[in-house]
C-alpha cells in the first residue's frame, strides 16, 4: 500500500476486491489527520496570540 500513488489507492479501495478496506481507508485518514495537526502546531508556534498554547503546540510536535 505505502508504494501506491494517491490515484492508485483510490482505485484499489473502489475496486470491488474485500482490501484494501475500511481498515486502510481508516488508517490513512488518521494519518492525515494527525500530520495537518502537527503543520497548524508548527505554524502557531511563537506566534503572537498563541502564548497561552504554548506548551500544548510544543506536545503535538513530539
Amino acid at each position: 500500500m505505502k508504494d501506491l500513488t494517491v490515484h492508485e489507492f483510490l482505485a484499489a479501495v473502489a475496486a470491488p476486491t474485500p482490501t484494501p478496506g475500511g481498515g486502510s481507508v481508516s488508517a490513512l485518514a488518521g494519518a492525515l489527520s494527525a500530520a495537518l495537526s502537527r503543520m497548524v502546531s508548527g505554524l502557531a508556534r511563537g506566534k503572537v496570540g498563541y502564548e497561552a498554547v504554548e506548551s500544548e503546540l510544543a506536545q503535538i510536535e513530539t
